[in-house]
């Protein structure tokens, strides 16, 4: 006969959710450059536009990429997510570097967004879970 047996809820490791909360975190930054240069070529987005369209990109992508990465490891919350945002920064460095010819200009300005990215994906975390509080009312005999 098989045994059933039950599930411990535990999450992928936390390195493979890290590299998989980057994958996201990159994902979700091209989609967001598509979506910005699709609303500059409608001239919906002026082109000035553009700079804050993409740090908000940023923000989103980092913010997605730290949920689904904490979400998969379920432990560690507040490591997961700083190590998905060092990540996500340093994979956008190395793109820079090596795509930009290193013009690291407006570079704070993204770490920043990465960082309020991160820390928004840990806010809904901090209110207290009102679990089931059982008031145990005194038999007399």
């Amino acid at each position: 006969m098989a045994v059933k047996r039950k599930m411990s809820g535990a999450g992928v490791s936390v390195p493979v959710g890290i590299v998989i909360g980057i994958a996201v975190s990159v994902a979700a930054a091209l989609l967001g450059a598509l979506l910005i240069a699709y609303l500059v070529l409608c001239e919906t987005v002026p082109m000035d536009g553009a700079g804050l369209g993409a740090h908000c990109a940023v923000l989103a992508s980092s913010a997605l990429g730290c949920l689904i990465a904490f979400t998969l490891t379920k432990k560690q919350r507040i490591l997961v997510s700083a190590l998905t945002a060092l990540g996500f920064f340093l994979v956008l460095l190395s793109v820079t570097a090596i795509w930009f010819d290193g013009v690291f200009a407006g570079v704070g300005l993204s770490a920043l967004m990465i960082l309020l990215g991160a820390g928004g994906s840990l806010l809904p975390g901090l209110r207290k879970k009102s679990g089931k509080s059982r008031i145990k009312i005194p038999r007399y005999r």
